[in-house]
């Protein structure tokens, strides 16, 4: 079972990674253009609440990065505001709420998320694939992705990220830890903007605008029982 959700993830890996050398490549039939946020902190994405109008369903998605090299399972929820609710109405929202490195589903995979600059690469990774493979059906009523169509997509993730460890299993030979990576608070986050199509050969093209912070002004260092923390917001 190990191996097959590894090879899972391998397999949705290299269709991302072959999407972004096509995009390179080709021009994408279908202009994508993703909306200018002014970011809503209040009532929406920052919000670890749901905001009046909206429905949500929370998800899991085994993904595997490389560059840093990891294997984990993504918490993340769908959200669909309707018209005329204020929290981006009739655009699906995508909120990252956590990571766990699970050794039992990763097996042999050493996750090497250790600094601010692999979480930023991670998180990059995991919002990529999330689109291409995680972001259908539910409360966001898109279908997978057609030639025919363009995608707009709000993502929002915490600011602010610490990594805790917690022992699993022990015996006089071997000890096992879970790896947490979690947000140190969900009401700091930053907000992109996001817009997809997909040609008939099955390139996808991916357009991203931001991230926004929010609040603008904020430091992970002054959050109590975030130290070490990683800031993956700030450039």
């Amino acid at each position: 079972m190990k191996q097959i959700k590894i090879t899972i993830a391998t397999l949705a890996l290299f269709l991302s990674v072959g999407a972004v050398q096509s995009v390179l490549a080709q021009t994408p039939p279908i202009p994508c253009s993703p909306t200018v946020l002014n970011p809503k902190c209040d009532n929406c994405v920052c919000n670890s609440g749901l905001p009046e109008g909206c429905t949500e369903t929370s998800r899991t998605m085994l993904i595997y990065s490389t560059n840093p090299n990891c294997l984990a399972t993504v918490y993340y929820r769908l959200r669909k505001c309707e018209y005329p609710a204020v929290c981006y109405p009739n655009k699906c929202q995508i909120i990252i709420d956590s990571v766990v490195v699970d050794p039992w589903e990763s097996d042999c995979v050493q996750c090497e998320v250790t600094t601010t600059t692999d979480m930023k690469a991670f998180l990059a990774q995991i919002e990529r694939q999330i689109l291409m493979h995680g972001a259908y059906y539910g409360g966001c009523g898109y279908l997978p992705a057609s030639p025919t169509s363009s995608y707009n997509y709000v993502m929002g993730k915490p600011a602010c990220w610490k990594k805790t460890t917690s022992l699993y299993h022990y015996s006089l030979t071997d000890s096992v830890y879970i790896s947490k990576y979690e947000p140190c608070d969900l009401n700091i986050c930053c907000i992109s903007s996001y817009c997809m199509t997909i040609n008939e050969y099955g390139t996808f093209n991916i357009v991203k605008v931001g991230p926004e912070a929010c609040p603008e002004e904020y430091d992970c260092a002054l959050i109590s029982g975030c130290a070490p923390s990683m800031d993956v917001c700030k450039p």
